[in-house]
């Protein structure tokens, strides 16, 4: 009798907790319409297992937090989101302690995790004989770390930089959630998705309503890079389905129309250096020049410089990047770099860093008064330099080190298999590597977090995946 209850609570327990939910609500309904109960009881009893029902989805689909977190990034908050975004931040914040939805969903999603008795650190993601067990030490030692060096020296906002390793947490929850091929390219398509209709909205927005002007289209530009190269990496898959092509030969053209159209050099450098890529790493193991894929990913880049002639514009705004006197933008990366370093010439700040909150003061060459740059306290446009500066070099070693351990384990991957899951890999592992190399020329800021470890969990999700793969083989 025991072991039936034990086979129906395993294989139906989703069912179970259904039927139970709907029963209850459907006797605690009854007794308000015999009169057992008041209006106002009933109301709260409804909010109350309205709000279980959605804990017990969610944790039985945590992948709606995925998604939601999806749809934040990926519309990068437009401005009417944005009220409703400033909305939930101060309603949600605690006294000086800043909630941003993403810390919610994070900590969801880890807490989740952890009641699914799925600890990262016994699977094969993290395993003590490769030393990956000192990544979680990133989360609980060198965060608070950077925030009592911070404290001591009476720094303010102490807790914004430690979303970078708190977030860390998304990058190990992410293969355990997304846990299978199925799951993956699900994912994948509500990712491609929505990022389909966040671009038609800039495109339309940014660019047709604003006169066909060449300029910043500002929305989920990082996203858009990230799934142009996930894109193009399935270019080289010989058969796809209906999705891909669609994905491939449909949107992709409205992407890199996009990214082209957009101000940004950043980007540029990211397109090129993900494609030159994944080209290469296809022509080195297949021995063969893909000439197909580059054909029609060459037609979509002529059509989109041509046909809305943008090629000027692009001329213009790459060969500013080689006149350094002329371009602002570059004359204060510089400033802020040479600042940093000389702030960093105290072998303990060099070493441990200036703690959290810490800030430096220099001129911007684009901040002109009185014919003189202007003086100040400004962000150093500068992901690396910034972590360098907060955490020194125990921090950012720790860091470089994750990014090197998430980008190994895509490359095992892209190696090791076929098909769907070898493009994906490969997709994902040379847009997390733009990434990581274009931020060196960006803010630090939480959504940058966000981006950066949950491109790097996508990458770990396919090795994860190819693991169980592994097993199942050998237990054949």
């Amino acid at each position: 009798m025991s072991r039936k209850i034990n086979y129906l609570i395993e294989n139906y327990k989703e069912q179970i907790w259904g039927y139970a939910f709907v029963g209850f609500l459907s006797i605690i309904t009854l007794f308000f319409i015999l009169g057992y109960i008041s209006f106002f009881l009933f109301l709260k009893v409804l909010f109350l297992f309205l709000l279980i029902g959605a804990a017990c989805i969610v944790y039985l689909y945590p992948q709606i937090l995925l998604y939601i977190l999806i749809i934040t990034e990926s519309a990068d908050l437009p401005g009417w989101m944005t009220i409703y975004y400033d909305q939930f931040v101060a309603h949600s914040s605690i006294g000086p302690f800043i909630v941003y939805p993403e810390d919610l969903i994070i900590s969801f999603l880890t807490i989740i995790v952890i009641l699914k008795r799925v600890i990262p650190l016994k699977q094969e993601i993290i395993r003590k004989r490769n030393l990956e067990h000192l990544a979680l030490l990133y989360v609980l030692l060198v965060g608070p770390l950077a925030i009592i060096i911070g404290a001591l020296r009476g720094n303010h906002n102490l807790f914004y930089a430690y979303r970078l390793q708190f977030y860390f947490l998304l990058a190990v929850t992410i293969p355990v959630i997304i846990d299978s091929t199925v799951k993956l390219y699900r994912i994948v398509k509500f990712f491609i998705v929505v990022h389909g209709i966040a671009m038609s909205y800039a495109f339309i927005n940014n660019y047709i309503l604003a006169n066909f002007k060449f300029g910043y289209i500002i929305y989920a530009r990082f996203i858009n890079l990230f799934v142009v190269l996930i894109l193009f990496a399935l270019i080289f898959k010989k058969r796809k389905d209906w999705f891909q092509k669609f994905a491939v030969y449909g949107m992709l053209p409205l992407f890199i129309l996009v990214l082209l159209i957009d101000h940004g050099r950043t980007y540029y450098l990211g397109l090129i250096i993900g494609t030159v890529l994944i080209t290469l790493v296809n022509f080195k193991l297949k021995r063969k020049f893909p000439i197909l894929p580059l054909l029609i990913f060459g037609v979509l880049i002529l059509i989109a410089i041509t046909g809305f002639n943008i090629s000027s514009n692009i001329q213009e705004r790459a060969s500013t990047a080689f006149n350094i006197e002329s371009d602002v933008s570059i004359l204060y990366r510089l400033t802020a770099m040479e600042t940093t370093l000389k702030a960093m010439k105290n072998p303990i700040s060099a070493i441990l860093g200036s703690g959290n909150g810490t800030w430096l003061n220099f001129y911007r060459p684009d901040k002109i008064s009185r014919g003189r740059p202007t003086f100040g306290t400004w962000t150093l446009h500068n992901f690396h330099l910034k972590l360098l500066l907060i955490s020194g070099l125990v921090g950012y070693l720790f860091f470089i080190y994750l990014l090197f351990t998430l980008s190994r384990k895509g490359w095992l991957t892209y190696k090791k298999e076929e098909g769907l899951l070898k493009h994906l890999s490969l997709g994902f592992l040379v847009g997390f590597i733009s990434y990581i190399i274009i931020i060196y020329f960006t803010v630090f800021n939480v959504p940058q977090f966000v981006k950066l470890w949950f491109f790097g969990g996508l990458v770990l999700a396919t090795y994860n995946i190819h693991l169980r793969r592994v097993r199942q083989s050998r237990s054949l």
